[in-house]
């Protein structure tokens, strides 16, 4: 199971609002300044959250979108690839 094209559609454009705030400011952004850009991008931003953004360290986060109960998927920043 695949998430679909609408979700898929707005978790690239979080990454790609994540990879541009990790090249203004040299680190990734917080939990708080993910809702922020999602509220921009005009994504819900609540408990929710789909997708959902996870801080690693500061060059690297994962963003998921749950699909059933217990199974994600999930892109890496380190790998730059969905799984």
């Amino acid at each position: 199971m695949k998430p679909s094209s609408s979700e898929m559609e707005d978790a690239n454009r979080l990454i790609i609002a994540v990879e541009t705030h990790i090249q203004q400011y040299s680190r990734t952004p917080t939990n708080e300044e993910v809702w922020k850009i999602m509220d921009n991008l005009g994504m819900r931003s609540d408990e929710s959250c789909r997708p959902c953004y996870d801080q690693i360290d500061n060059q690297n986060y994962l963003i998921s979108i749950g699909l059933t109960v217990g199974e994600s998927y999930i892109y890496s920043s380190s790998t730059k690839e969905w799984h």
